[in-house]
């Protein structure tokens, strides 16, 4: 009969598990420590880089948004505080919130005559008008702007309709249905849909569409031509046709 380990052998079983996990522990600790210096380094280096090119992070859309990526790759979030280093040398937290104050105001100027969706093609069009002599603003500073008024409660955000990309300026979050048809109308390049073209396009149920029609018509993303036809009512959807002031 095969005699049981005993007290000393599980002893032993034990000192050597402890050691396995004590040089574990070791080799761990070491590996993070040399990990933080090489995180240290790439940081120091980064910073002098920012220094070096100071001029095209600020000047060129493309070139900030490529140093934006080499942040988030190494942890530093140059927007985390209106203080400090990237703060002091680049100006990044006014340059987002001048850029979000802007941008609130004209999402408000323009918001009764499209509805609350604004081409984003068209709001950076805006945006050069309005900064004249300032930075080029991209479409990745636009969404960086709109990440800086998270914290305030805002539902600004950009939305993809069809092909189209969309700043959307109002509260209420777009279902799928109604997200549905404003992409058919986007991709069938018009302007303007009846609840019947949407049934027979979509396959959908006649309460469907009545529920995704009133919900646009509540938030005055859609608009009733009251002069067509009176039996196939006509809804025009003023951000796919319209463009901002000039």
């Amino acid at each position: 009969m095969r005699r049981g380990v005993g007290i000393a052998g599980l002893q032993r079983q034990q000192q050597i598990q402890d050691q396995f996990r004590e040089k574990g522990d070791e080799i761990m600790a070491s590996s993070l420590q040399q990990v933080e210096r090489q995180l240290q380094t790439f940081k120091a280096n980064l910073e002098e880089f920012a220094k070096k090119h100071n001029h095209e992070i600020k000047k060129d859309p493309v070139f900030r948004a490529q140093f934006h990526k080499m942040c988030s790759a190494l942890g530093v979030d140059p927007l985390s505080s209106s203080k400090g280093f990237w703060s002091e040398l680049l100006g990044f937290g006014d340059f987002y919130y001048e850029i979000a104050i802007q941008l609130i105001e004209l999402c408000i100027k323009e918001r009764g005559k499209t509805g609350g969706l604004l081409d984003l093609e068209e709001v950076l069009k805006q945006f050069a008008k309005i900064r004249k002599s300032s930075q080029s603003i991209s479409e990745d500073d636009i969404q960086r702007a709109l990440n800086t008024l998270k914290p305030l409660g805002c539902a600004y955000s950009i939305v993809e309709i069809g092909k189209r990309k969309m700043i959307k300026c109002i509260p209420k979050e777009l279902n799928q249905d109604t997200l549905l048809i404003l992409i058919h109308v986007e991709e069938s390049q018009q302007c303007t849909f009846s609840k019947q073209d949407i049934i027979n396009k979509l396959k959908w149920s006649s309460n469907r569409v009545d529920l995704a029609v009133d919900s646009l018509l509540s938030q005055g993303m859609i608009w009733i031509d009251d002069q067509h036809d009176p039996i196939y009512t006509l809804y025009w959807i003023p951000s796919l046709w319209i463009k901002l002031t000039q």
